[in-house]
Parts: structure tokens; sequence; C-alpha cells
């Protein structure tokens, strides 16, 4: 039996001794009972229903628990094979409240055919160049390591005019 009902029970037997002090006093007194006292113990019997209902509840609780508990016999517990973007999917999505995402090892690059092609900034480079005046205003690199930053330089970039029928047209390679 657990604390909760060992609890509501003792709350239900402390009540239904105050049921019978009332009694007994206006027994002593050789009166019946007051509208205070009537009142009084509609109140504390309202309150043991409750304290009854309390222990059906708890009660049943318990027998769900051991018919889960005894059907239960010899599953074991596995993880969910989510990955890490699915949980965050889920937690954006406001169904999971909570994970622990375990850091992954990290490894150095070594220059070979898997890592990052150095003309990649360039592409950055020419893209930026297109969509907004990111490298006009400012040029700013932060880094850590001391490792070589190879940063490739346009000297010359193509133009676009608008010519005449029949006539020459510029060439214009950067």
């Amino acid at each position: 039996m657990s604390d909760f009902v060992k609890r509501q029970q003792e709350l239900k037997a402390n009540l239904t001794m105050q049921i019978r002090d009332v009694i007994d006093g206006a027994e002593a007194e050789g009166r019946g009972l007051d509208q205070a006292e009537l009142t009084k113990i509609e109140r504390i019997e309202a309150d043991i229903e409750n304290a009854q209902r309390s222990i059906e509840t708890a009660s049943k609780a318990e027998e769900r628990a051991a018919e889960v508990a005894l059907a239960s016999r010899g599953f074991e517990v596995i993880e969910e094979g989510r990955g890490d973007a699915e949980i965050f999917r889920s937690m954006a999505r406001g169904e999971v409240r909570f994970h622990e995402f375990k850091n992954s090892e990290k490894r150095a690059l070594v220059a070979s055919a898997n890592t990052v092609p150095v003309d990649f900034l360039d592409r950055v480079f020419n893209l930026a160049k297109l969509v907004g005046p990111y490298l006009e205003t400012s040029e700013v690199f932060v880094r850590d390591s001391g490792a070589d930053l190879r940063i490739p330089v346009m000297s010359g970039y193509s133009t676009a005019a608008e010519v005449t029928e029949g006539s020459a047209i510029a060439e214009s390679n950067p």
C-alpha cells in the first residue's frame, strides 16, 4: 500500500473522529445538534467522501500498474532510433520538450579529395558581388588557426553594354 493511500486513510479516520467528537459533545450536554454543528458535520462528511474517492483512485492505479508490470515482464526497453535532425524537428513542432544532444567526435581536416576545394571562396565572392554591396563595404576575416587562407582575387569583372545593330561588340573577359 502506498504512502498516499495510508495518508488518505488516516485523514478519513481523523475526520470520522471529529464527527464523533461533535456528536459526543451534544450528547454530553443532553441536547440535539444545532445548525452550526450540522453544517460542520456535512463539511466533514464531504471531506470523507473526497478521501474515499482518492483512496479508490489510487488503489485502481496501483492495480493497473501491477497488471502492466505483469504484462510487460520480459520486454526490454529500446531507445528510439531517431536521428538528431528528426529530434530537432520534433522540438520545433513542440512534440518534444527536452533532449540532450551528444557531442560527436570532431576530426581535423587534412588535405584530401574530400575537403572543400580552394576555389569555393571564389564562388562565394562572385555570388556576393551579384546580390549586394557586401564586398565594397568591408572585408573582415576572423580566424583562430594559423593556417594559410587563400583568397582568390579577380582583377577584372565582366561588363555589359548596349550596342547598335551591326556594330562590333567589345570583348569583356575577366
